[in-house]
């Protein structure tokens, strides 16, 4: 018979995922926006592939000066993979990244 398919994406705080970030880097304030004075509080449902590669990226409250500058830091984000019943599991989590202005 066919394995069973992978279970849905399970829902996990940003703090929980946090944890099991291995690499990457956090959003830098982007020079168009801190030099017109923008600022912005940006809110992002991130999905988290079973291999603990970030796959979908949903902005879900957004400001368009720092969409991709926040698309290529998770680009470089890695986790370890969230295992249950000894099976790798896709996660999904929100996070929300503040850029503000000293």
């Amino acid at each position: 018979p066919p394995p069973p398919p992978p279970p849905p994406p399970k829902y996990e705080p940003p703090e929980v995922v946090n944890k099991r970030r291995i690499a990457g880097r956090d959003p830098e304030y982007p020079r168009i926006a801190r030099a017109a004075g923008i600022e912005a509080t940006i809110v992002v449902k991130i999905f988290i592939t079973p291999e603990g590669k970030v796959g979908e990226i949903i902005f879900l409250k957004s400001d368009k000066n720092f969409e991709q500058e926040i698309r290529d830091a998770l680009a470089t984000w890695q986790f370890e993979p969230l295992m249950i019943n000894g099976r790798p599991v896709g996660t999904y989590t929100v996070y929300k990244f503040v850029f503000k202005l000293e």
